[in-house]
Formats: structure tokens, sequence, C-alpha cells
């Protein structure tokens, strides 16, 4: 069984393979977190470093929400699931790769590998 089946079997009460138009969509939004030169544009916007996505839930400051999970694998496809569910599972999901983005129109999440701390951030303004 690889990572990724490990993964998807773990996520299994709510994981969906996006592709397609859907996986296209995904990356547009992920695209609105990215600088120029590659990255999250973290000084773009406002974020905070938590000690775990656990914390992070159960501070108030986010809500279980549908996300989407993109690997800085080509070998892995794009997935939707929900924040509560990858909080249960983080060891299973940050093991897909080390650079990880979890995001959605809202929100952007980064495990910071290899502390597991997570980075979070809210999506920047429009350029004008």
């Amino acid at each position: 069984m690889t990572l990724f089946e490990e993964c998807k079997a773990a996520l299994k009460a709510d994981f969906h393979i996006v592709e397609g138009v859907q996986a296209k969509a995904a990356v547009n939004i992920l695209s609105g977190y990215l600088s120029p030169h590659g990255g999250v544009a973290w000084s773009e916007m406002d974020h905070a470093d938590h000690e775990s996505l656990d914390a992070l839930l159960r501070s108030g400051v986010l809500d279980d929400q549908p996300v989407f999970v993109l690997a800085d694998d080509a070998d892995i496809p794009v997935f939707k699931t929900r924040l509560t569910l990858i909080a249960e599972n983080i060891d299973d999901v940050t093991a897909l790769c080390p650079v990880l983005y979890i995001f959605n129109e809202a929100i952007i999440l980064q495990p910071l590998f290899p502390t597991g701390k997570i980075r979070a951030g809210n999506k920047p303004p429009p350029l004008r």
C-alpha cells in the first residue's frame, strides 16, 4: 500500500479525488495564494503559525470546512476533504509530501515540515 492509498483510507469518510475542470478550478484557487516567484505569498496576507491543525480548529479560528489538498508531487492527485478529517489523520496527510497545500477560497494552510506546526493565512486582497 502506498502512502497515498493509506491517506485515502484514513480520510475515507469524506475523500474525493478532483479531476478535469474541478482540478483546474482548485489549481486556480491555489494560484491566488502564490507569489510570482513560487511558493505561498505569506508576506502579502495575514498569517500565523499554530502548534497543530487540531489546536487551530479547537481555538475557533477555523471551523470544519471542505478544502483541497495539493501535494508538490505530480504522482499525487488533488483531492478534497474536510479540515477535521485532516486534523484527525494529520500524519497520514503530511506523509504524502514535504510540501503540501491545504486550501479553499478563503484560507490556505501549509504544514511546516519538519516541525509539525501549521501556517494559516487568509486570501490576499486582489491586486489593483
